[in-house]
């Protein structure tokens, strides 16, 4: 089975700068070149919107993805609105909760909800309930887990409670991959059990070093997940 993963599209309102980077022609691009893959499943790991999600905004985003008749599947990231976000996005939409359970041929996925920036105490039941019946586990999120190596988003834009999240993950007794978005770069680090893979933003990549924020590449790309026996993944630039 083949997952592909796109992250941080931040799709704007045509009146909105974006750094002079045509959003809307990447996100097309990569639309056309995921069209040439065999794959089994898309997730969107969050921040669908630019700066803040608008009915309009997730219409849009609705109609491009129409044609793509494999399963889709959507988590909020801290730049869209949850209340805009539920009911284009999610079966069952409720604001309040916005982290869910999948399966796809035999594979359960964990989706948990970052977009307040931190994970709340329900969810975090919830999560430590399913560990307790669950392996090899999968969680796609949009936030990372743990400090990454980008200065400017470790400091500034790191999960609020990752100290308790990690602790949660670091509990477990088998390997834990996450796939998450956020940092706008694409970087894998592993933490004890919890192996973290970072996609790359379809709008820009920072640069990891320094405190303040700048851009370090306007290349994109998203990320293609194989499972079988292993769980092998690239990131496919373009």
């Amino acid at each position: 089975m083949r997952v592909i993963q796109i992250s941080d599209i931040h799709i704007p309102h045509e009146v909105e700068k974006t750094h002079d980077i045509p959003i809307r022609e990447n996100f097309s691009r990569i639309l056309t070149s995921i069209a040439t893959l065999q794959y089994d499943a898309l997730v969107f790991t969050g921040d669908l919107a630019y700066k803040e999600g608008s009915a309009a905004i997730y219409q849009y985003i609705k109609q491009e993805l129409s044609s793509i008749s494999k399963p889709i599947f959507h988590i909020p990231g801290n730049h869209d609105s949850p209340e805009l976000f539920a009911p284009f996005f999610l079966e069952n939409a409720s604001s309040s909760i916005l982290y869910y359970k999948k399966t796809v041929q035999n594979k359960t996925f964990l989706f948990l909800d970052t977009s307040q920036n931190y994970i709340d105490a329900a969810q975090i039941a919830w999560l430590k309930t399913e560990l307790m019946t669950m392996q090899d586990l999968v969680i796609f999120m949009h936030h990372p887990p743990c400090y990454c190596g980008v200065e400017y988003m470790d400091t500034h834009h790191a999960l609020q409670n990752q100290e308790e999240i990690l602790s949660v993950l670091h509990a477990h007794q088998h390997t834990i991959s996450v796939f998450c978005g956020h940092y706008h770069h694409a970087k894998e680090i592993i933490s004890k059990n919890v192996h973290v893979h970072i996609c790359p933003s379809t709008y820009y990549q920072i640069n990891p070093v320094g405190l303040q924020f700048a851009i370090g590449s306007k290349e994109i790309g998203f990320r293609l997940i194989s499972f079988s026996s292993t769980i092998k993944t690239e990131v496919i630039w373009i």
